[in-house]
């Protein structure tokens, strides 16, 4: 037999639905007091991360401009060497004794560049 639904069931029912929705939420205190930790720790954690971009940006422009004058100073010592280079050819003299060991500065300059391609 199926029970009849009265009046009274069905105010009752909305009154418990009424209780129910008005009762206060509830919100785990320790949940807040996590988030709120976790927040601060991260917040903390990104100020001191753009500091330390903002830190390597800045040494990273430094050194570009650094390299590029070691590339160009390399560059202006190929007028010299190649006269060195002339000079012991028509003395006859092994270059590596005057200048102790032949320097490279195609590879000098070639490492720089490939620094610098790094850094960019």
């Amino acid at each position: 037999m199926k029970k009849k639904v009265t009046d009274q069931d069905i105010i009752s029912a909305l009154n418990e639905i009424i209780r129910e929705t008005n009762k206060p939420q509830k919100v785990e205190l320790s949940t807040v007091k996590e988030f709120k930790s976790d927040y601060n720790k991260a917040v903390k954690k990104s100020l001191t991360l753009t500091e330390d971009v903002a830190d390597i940006f800045s040494k990273k422009e430094k050194l570009i401009k650094e390299v590029n004058k070691n590339i160009s100073d390399f560059e202006k010592l190929q007028k010299p060497y190649n006269k060195i280079v002339k000079q012991t050819k028509e003395l006859g003299i092994d270059i590596n004794k005057v200048l102790d060991n032949r320097p490279n500065l195609a590879q000098d300059i070639k490492s720089m560049k490939d620094a610098l391609k790094l850094l960019k």
